[in-house]
């Protein structure tokens, strides 16, 4: 469905959005060149697809559909408050198995019930809500290079969005990887601070040193 131009909210880095309103259901819809679907999604479509559409039932976000590539489209999220940390951290976790339906966001409790592991999650992203400040993005390092670092990222700022909460942005410390994604989309760059300090990557040495920095604590 074509984007209304009567009905247009415009966010921090450009990206349209578009509303739909059913008693206390709401559909978003979010329009944006800021990562391309696709030619695969855009076949399925037949056209560009919204880059996401997202539930929020009472308040509550529901679910989140990042039409960025068939990997993406596929996730579903775990919600993951951090909230005896200082200052509270949260991370959304993403994960592709068949236990829930695409798109889906549930919280702890859930997903401890489902048949699904924290073994399954293949992208996570923690930041602080308190101000947007993006602390680590995760890939599985067998799962990458499927549009998985950018969708994560697209999952969390539309997940802010829907909450009201303060819209992501990055300091200047970053991985080679991250400092690629970054330097990959002009927009992303409006909330990026110019990069001062080159982390070390994440995987595969410390998959090698025997350290495991998914954002769900493994299973006891």
């Amino acid at each position: 469905m074509p984007p209304d131009a009567t009905d247009i909210d415009v966010d921090p880095v450009g990206v349209r959005w578009r509303r739909e309103v059913d008693r206390d259901t709401v559909r978003h819809f979010a329009y944006s060149a800021i990562f391309a679907p696709s030619e695969a999604l855009q076949r399925q479509w037949g056209g560009r697809p919204p880059l996401i559409v997202a539930t929020t039932v009472a308040g509550r976000v529901a679910s989140i559909v990042v039409n960025y590539s068939d990997a993406t489209s596929r996730l579903w999220w775990v919600e993951f408050p951090e909230t005896s940390t200082d200052p509270p951290a949260f991370a959304l976790v993403g994960f592709e198995t068949p236990a829930v339906p695409a798109g889906s966001v549930i919280d702890l409790a859930a997903f401890s019930s489902i048949a699904a592991t924290n073994d399954d999650q293949v992208a996570a992203f923690r930041w602080w809500p308190a101000n947007g400040e993006a602390h680590q993005i995760y890939v599985s390092p067998t799962r990458r290079r499927e549009g998985l670092g950018s969708g994560i990222l697209v999952a969390a700022w539309a997940y802010c969005r829907l909450r009201g909460w303060p819209p992501l942005w990055g300091t200047g410390q970053r991985t080679d990887l991250g400092e690629s994604l970054v330097m990959s989309t002009p927009r992303m760059r409006m909330r990026t601070q110019k990069r001062t300090h080159v982390l070390p990557p994440m995987t595969p040495p410390d998959a090698a040193e025997g350290l495991d920095r998914r954002l769900v604590e493994p299973d006891p």
